[in-house]
């Protein structure tokens, strides 16, 4: 079955309601799903334009389900998922981009076997895979550029043993890092590794010797239950799911010219996406966001953390931590700069964002962007994610516009006058859903 059925290009100019600043400059990508098809935005403050793409990937969510429904029993989906489609739809979900230099954009997937190449100016459509269709492999979801030969870096883990896992609960995968010219003809494998989840992110470090690799495993300890009705209809049925905790992450260090690697467990729960400092390149952020999925809703475990470390002479060290109080948080972080000031952006569930100070990890500035009820302090919170509540966050290029992404608006906030607008309209398909970090292709920041 091949990876690629179809694919639209469309181009639009900005809504003519859309009143924006005029110093408001970035090429925004924004990625996920819409009626079963990859969708992708391409928005530029500049030309004021909206460039999408839409895939269609039938026969391969297709094959895909088929190899689901072999080796899983039903009551074993991941996720409490109630078909082999919709876990597979779980998989082939966008997740974040980067740009070559051509201007061909290459976006991770969640967790399939392949990574999406698109051209905007040639409309052109393309993969990065193994095979030209399905393979029972998964490829991490964030992926970075060799900072000494430009190379693309990606892992793949084995999909019949992390589908055992689901089944039989958690064991060590085979895991293998790649670097692979960007003309997708000559893979090089820089390391095996034994992972306890398909890796995440691969992010080179601005020391290019090394590497870190992270997980992201949104399952618990215990199986989320699934009685007859509304799964969420009776708070008593989930105390056991949230008492068995969430299933341990690691982190890791690979030496890409030894493939080497050290691997130790992140405490916080849920680590995911992963920046280095702009002041000190030996520091980085990874963002721990607690929460797990089921029955097609993320679900809150508690606080999140942001959790620094640091990357010296082969050493991972993790130190300090941003963790205020009722900071509940379901995707990432942006380090940005602004004036001179290194700062920390991070998007808070359900209508807040906090800039913090990186120097001192204090936060300046706790934002609201509507009003909404708080969320409880104890339990567990059953997200419901409405068309205007943002997921995803980043910045302009000259630091002082934080842009808030949700499936219907953009919010922008301006720095300097602590002042919020928001437009609606860019994702003109209609029931778009966002699963993708917001890029700023501008951003050239490691």
């Amino acid at each position: 079955m091949p990876i690629t059925d179809s694919a639209q290009f469309d181009e639009k100019p900005f809504p003519s309601h859309w009143h924006l600043p005029e110093d408001l400059t970035g090429r925004i990508f924004i990625g996920g799903l819409w009626e079963n098809r990859e969708c992708y935005y391409l928005i530029d403050f500049a030309q004021k334009s909206i460039k999408s793409c839409a895939v269609q990937v039938d026969s391969y969510v297709s094959a895909l389900s088929g190899y689901i429904e072999k080796h899983l029993a039903p009551d074993q989906y991941p996720y409490a998922c109630g078909s082999s489609k919709a876990v597979a739809y779980c998989f082939v979900q966008p997740h974040e981009a980067l740009e070559l230099s051509d201007g061909r954009v290459v976006v991770g997937m969640h967790n399939c076997s392949y990574a999406r190449e698109i051209d905007f100016s040639q409309h052109h459509v393309g993969h990065v895979s193994e095979h030209n269709d399905f393979i029972p492999r998964m490829m991490s979801a964030q992926n970075s550029l060799d900072r000494d030969t430009g190379e693309y870096l990606y892992t793949m883990t084995d999909m019949q043993q992390r589908l055992r896992a689901y089944g039989t609960g958690p064991q060590e995968l085979d895991s293998e890092l790649y670097a692979l010219d960007t003309g997708w003809k000559s893979p090089r494998k820089l390391a095996s590794l034994r992972t306890l989840e398909a890796l995440h992110e691969v992010k080179q470090s601005p020391d290019p010797r090394y590497l870190v690799l992270t997980e992201f495993c949104l399952a618990a300890n215990v199986r989320p239950p699934s009685p007859e009705g509304d799964p969420f209809a009776n708070p008593a049925q989930w105390r056991a799911y949230q008492a068995g905790g969430l299933q341990a992450n690691r982190i890791y260090l690979v030496d890409k010219s030894t493939g080497q690697s050290c691997a130790q467990i992140v405490p916080a729960g849920t680590p995911g996406h992963i920046e280095f400092s702009r002041s000190d390149p030996a520091r980085f952020y990874l963002s721990c966001h607690n929460l797990s999925k089921a029955h097609g809703k993320l679900i809150l475990h508690g606080e999140a953390t942001l959790q620094a470390g640091t990357v010296r002479e082969g050493v991972l060290s993790l130190g300090d931590h941003y963790q205020p109080e009722a900071l509940y948080r379901l995707t990432s972080h942006k380090l940005f700069s602004y004036q001179g000031e290194h700062y920390i952006v991070l998007s808070a569930y359900p209508n807040r964002f906090h800039i913090v100070r990186e120097s001192s990890l204090q936060c300046i500035r706790d934002e609201q962007l509507f009003a909404h009820e708080s969320i409880a302090t104890q339990g567990l919170h059953f997200c419901t994610l409405l068309g205007h509540m943002p997921l995803w966050i980043e910045t302009s290029d000259n630091g002082r516009y934080v842009l808030l992404v949700s499936n219907e608006l953009i919010y922008v906030y301006d720095m300097q006058h602590r002042s919020l607008r928001h437009v609606r309209g860019y994702s003109h398909h209609g029931g778009f859903s966002g699963t993708a970090h917001l890029t700023n292709f501008n951003d050239e920041h490691y």
